[in-house]
């Protein structure tokens, strides 16, 4: 029995486009923190999303809208939102599908669509039912927000300007 749990994680960790095919849970209030620990991003559908320091709980901005993936900068001043489907589209997605959002204090200051980051369609990988473009791993410790595109190539942008930082 726990072989089967071993090599079901394990697949798992190396298929993320196969297991990501499950329908998401309905949405509900989450909370991530900055890479430092002393920012909150809260998304919540009913109140949207919002950031605050963590210190004396001040609630700083908000934007509207819930999404699964959100990465909140060490500065509490930017954020990045991603498409609410993360990491799948619909296999119809028009070119302009915006895969992720950089918001700076509530406002929206660049925006990533699907073919803008994905040039070629070749390089999207189709699961049961959807289009796997990639992933967004996190901001790391230069501030940058790394996102993995389908074909394994990683990108780097600025979480201040939503510009990519090759």
């Amino acid at each position: 029995m726990r072989i089967h749990i071993l090599i079901a994680v394990a697949c798992a960790s190396i298929c993320p486009a196969a297991q990501a095919d499950s329908p998401l849970p309905p949405p509900k209030r989450h909370a991530v923190l900055s890479p430092d620990g002393r920012t909150q991003a809260i998304s919540d559908p009913k109140a949207g999303t919002s950031v605050v320091r963590l210190q004396d709980k001040k609630l700083l901005w908000r934007v509207p809208g819930f999404y699964w993936w959100l990465f909140v900068a060490n500065d509490g001043k930017h954020l990045v939102t991603a498409y609410i489907g993360m990491n799948l589209i619909p296999t119809d997605s028009r070119d302009d599908l915006v895969l992720f959002t950089f918001w700076r204090e509530g406002q929206r200051i660049e925006e990533i669509t699907l073919k803008e980051f994905i040039p070629q369609r070749t390089i999207l990988r189709r699961t049961i039912s959807h289009l796997y473009w990639g992933s967004i791993e996190g901001i790391d410790a230069r501030g940058r927000l790394k996102v993995e595109r389908a074909d394994k190539r990683i990108f780097y942008f600025d979480v201040t300007s939503g510009k990519d930082t090759r």
